[in-house]
């Protein structure tokens, strides 16, 4: 039985995370009207986000620094409005074809960003709600 619960942090990881982040950026397309993004290129966004995490998180474990909590979710904002911009300048579309270019990548991923913290928000007071039943 641990065997199996030491194993829903990792199928968490590269399952369920990956599927809300693309989820996170389509609809951010789909609200920041005439704006076209494929599931692809969303889930292998999602792919390098979550990878990118996995490497931070590994860098700051062996150096034992950590970050103050604000200034982590500035660096994270940040991070993912400068791939987000780099990602999807080229790949994502207005409603005629021409591409978004860096303003509307980083418009689609400041979006996206937002609404990442907002359900991460809401698990968060969530589970401490639980917590206190």
């Amino acid at each position: 039985m641990n065997v199996l619960l030491s194993l829903i942090p990792l199928l968490l990881m590269f399952t369920i995370i990956p599927t809300m982040f693309a989820s996170c950026y389509k609809l951010s397309a789909y609200l920041l009207r005439r704006r076209v993004v494929s599931w692809k290129y969303c889930f292998t966004f999602a792919g390098i986000l979550v990878l990118m995490s996995i490497v931070v998180n590994a860098m700051i474990n062996v150096g034992g620094m950590r970050l103050p909590p604000v200034i982590g979710l500035i660096v994270a904002f940040v991070v993912q409005i400068g791939l987000g911009a780099w990602f999807f300048s080229h790949r994502a579309t207005y409603a005629d074809g021409q591409e978004l270019g860096w303003r509307g990548g980083a418009e689609l991923a400041a979006l996206a960003f937002i609404f990442i913290a907002a359900i991460g928000l809401l698990l968060l007071t969530g589970t401490n709600y639980l917590r206190t039943l």
